[in-house]
C-alpha cells in the first residue's frame, strides 16, 4: 500500500481568527512536559497503525498544525531520530518530507533540527506580508518586519521553500506576491480567505464588526494572482497552488488525486482507498484526552470511522480532481470504477464545454472554469444524485 503520512501538531502561540483547523494556544507553563508528552503519543499511534498495515511504502510526510515551529528544538529533534527509525525501510528514496513554519516561531534551532532531521521541504505560513492585513486576521507573527524575518528564514534554509498567503483581503495583493516572489520561493499558496462557521471572524463579521471580504475582489484577485505568478514563473496547478516547474506539492497532490494517507495526531484524519471497504477514521480532537487514550491503547476513545459508499468515493473523485488544473487523473479513475470520468455525469460535462469552462479531452476545467469550481462541482453532484452512480 503506498501511503503519505500526516502528523498534526496542534501547539500554537494564539488562535488566529479565522483559523478553523484543531489547534490550542501553547502556554508556558508545562509547555515542555505536555509537548513531549504528545511527540511520545505520536510516536506510538505512528508506529502503532503501520504495523498493521501490509507492504506499506511511504511516497510523503508532512507535519502541519497548529505551528510545528513552536516545538522546542530538541524536542523536534528527538522526535525526528525516532520517527525515522519507526519509518526506516518504508520511505520511497527522495521523498518528500515537509514541516509547516510561522515566522514569529522559525528560529535558526528550529530550522537546524528539521533539516538534520531529513525535513527537506519548508512550507512559511506568511499570509500577508501587511501588518494591517494580519490584525484583520487576527493573526500575531511577533515581528515589526515581517519581510525581512521571512528572507531571513529563506536564507537560512537550504532546501524546498514554500510560502502561504492569503489573497485578495485589500487591492493591494499584489504587493503581497511582488514580495513573496522576490525571497524566490519554489512554490506559493495563494489562498482566498474562507470565513468557517465557529470561528472569531465569523462572529466577528455576524455582529458587524468586520466586513466579509467583496467577492468582486477576491475574483479579481484570482485573475491578478494567476497572471502576476504566470509572468513570474510560477505555474498554476491547482486552484491555489502554484510552483516552478516540478516543485508542486507532492503531498497535497496526492489528496487531490485520491491517494491513501494516514494522519496521525490529535484531529487527524485517515483515508485508505485502496482496500475493501473505503474506511476514513479521524481521531479525538483534544490533545489532552488523545494522549490519555494512546497511553491506555483505548483505540474506541481515541477515533472514530467511517466507511465510505461507492457514491461518496465517487462524488469525492470530482470535488477533489477538479481543483486541479490536470484535472481528474483518468488512469486512477478507470482503475477504480471502469469508465471514464464523463461516463458518470455526461450533461454536466456537455453544457460546461459548450460554455467553453470545460476541457472533455483533458478532464479539466479551463482556466475561466476554474473561477467557477463551486458551481461546476454543484453540477456534477445534482447530476450524480438524480442517477445515484455508479
Amino acid at each position: 500500500m503506498t501511503l503519505s503520512l500526516y502528523i498534526h501538531i496542534p501547539f500554537c502561540s494564539s488562535k488566529c481568527a479565522y483559523c478553523d483547523f484543531y489547534s490550542v494556544p501553547l502556554k508556558k507553563t508545562d509547555s515542555y512536559n505536555l509537548q513531549k508528552k504528545l511527540i511520545d503519543a505520536l510516536l506510538i499511534e505512528t508506529e502503532t497503525r503501520l504495523s498493521v498495515l501490509e507492504k506499506v511504502s511511504l511516497q510523503t510526510i508532512f507535519i502541519g498544525g497548529g505551528t510545528p515551529s513552536i516545538l522546542n528544538p530538541d524536542l523536534l529533534s528527538n522526535f525526528l531520530i525516532r520517527l525515522g527509525k519507526i519509518t526506516a525501510g518504508l520511505c520511497k528514496n527522495n521523498i518528500e518530507f515537509t514541516t509547516e513554519a510561522n515566522i514569529g516561531s522559525c528560529t535558526e534551532d528550529f530550522l537546524d533540527a528539521a533539516s538534520s532531521g531529513g525535513i527537506n521541504r519548508l512550507s512559511l505560513g506568511v499570509q500577508s506580508f501587511d501588518t494591517s492585513n494580519l490584525e484583520q486576521l487576527g493573526r500575531k507573527c511577533g515581528t515589526a518586519d515581517i519581510f525581512d524575518s521571512a528572507a531571513e528564514i529563506r536564507s537560512s534554509w537550504p532546501h524546498s521553500f514554500s510560502i502561504d498567503l492569503i489573497s485578495g483581503l485589500n487591492r493591494n495583493y499584489i504587493e503581497d506576491l511582488e514580495k513573496a516572489v522576490r525571497l524566490n520561493p519554489d512554490h506559493i499558496s495563494a489562498y482566498q480567505l474562507t470565513v468557517e462557521d465557529g470561528t472569531p471572524l465569523h462572529a466577528d463579521i455576524t455582529a458587524g464588526k468586520k466586513k466579509r471580504p467583496s467577492d468582486t475582489l477576491q475574483s479579481s484577485a484570482i485573475r491578478g494572482t494567476c497572471s502576476f505568478l504566470k509572468k513570474s514563473g510560477y505555474s498554476r496547478y491547482e486552484i491555489s497552488n502554484y510552483s516552478r516547474p516540478g516543485m508542486e506539492s507532492r503531498h497535497n497532490t496526492r489528496y487531490w488525486q485520491m491517494q491513501s494517507y494516514l494522519g496521525i495526531g490529535p484531529s487527524a484524519v485517515s483515508s485508505f482507498y485502496d482496500q475493501a471497504p473505503i474506511t476514513r477514521t479521524e481521531n479525538i480532537r483534544d490533545v489532552i484526552k488523545y494522549i490519555d487514550a494512546i497511553s491506555k491503547g483505548d483505540n474506541d476513545d481515541l477515533r472514530s470511522t467511517e466507511i465510505l459508499s461507492d457514491f461518496d468515493f465517487l462524488v469525492e473523485h470530482y470535488l477533489m480532481g477538479y481543483r486541479m488544473t490536470a484535472g481528474i487523473d483518468e488512469t486512477i479513475f478507470q482503475e477504480r470504477f471502469g469508465k471514464h470520468s464523463s461516463f458518470y455525469i455526461p450533461e454536466t460535462i456537455a453544457g460546461w464545454q459548450r460554455k467553453g469552462l470545460f476541457c472533455r479531452s483533458r478532464s479539466a476545467l479551463t482556466s475561466r472554469g476554474l473561477m467557477f469550481l463551486d458551481r461546476m462541482l454543484a453540477d456534477v453532484y445534482d447530476e450524480l444524485s438524480s442517477n445515484k452512480n455508479p
